[in-house]
Order: C-alpha cells, then sequence, then structure tokens
C-alpha cells in the first residue's frame, strides 16, 4: 500500500525539538520519494514552516495563507 495523503494532528507536540527535526526530514522524504501530501495540523509553526511548500494559519474563523 502506498498512500498518496499522510494527516498528522500534533504529531510533534511531545518532541524534543532534535526529534521534530529529524522526524520532518524522513517526512518531508517520504513524501518526495511517494509523490504523497503530507497535512499536519499544529499549534506552534517552528520549525514547521521551513518544510512547507504551502501552510495556513486559522485566526478569527478563517484560513490565512502563512506562505
Amino acid at each position: 500500500m502506498q498512500p498518496k495523503l499522510l494527516i498528522l494532528d500534533e504529531a510533534f507536540s511531545r518532541l524534543t525539538p532534535q526529534a521534530s527535526e529529524m522526524l520532518l526530514q524522513r517526512l518531508q522524504h517520504w513524501a518526495f520519494e511517494r509523490g504523497s501530501l503530507i497535512i499536519l495540523f499544529e499549534r506552534h509553526r517552528t520549525p514547521f514552516l521551513n518544510y512547507c511548500q504551502q501552510a495556513w494559519q486559522l485566526q478569527n474563523g478563517a484560513l490565512q495563507p502563512l506562505c
């Protein structure tokens, strides 16, 4: 099975910054190799923006682009 979509909700909330960085690198590599999309739902955006092609935040009930 080769999923084309991976949705992660607060998957990094309990990880150290080093572990988060390592997981982000692995996820980026995984998505690139398979042509897959990863959607992250996180409360804190750092360091995730360094790995995103698109980023959005919920502000006043509406989605606003970050980059």
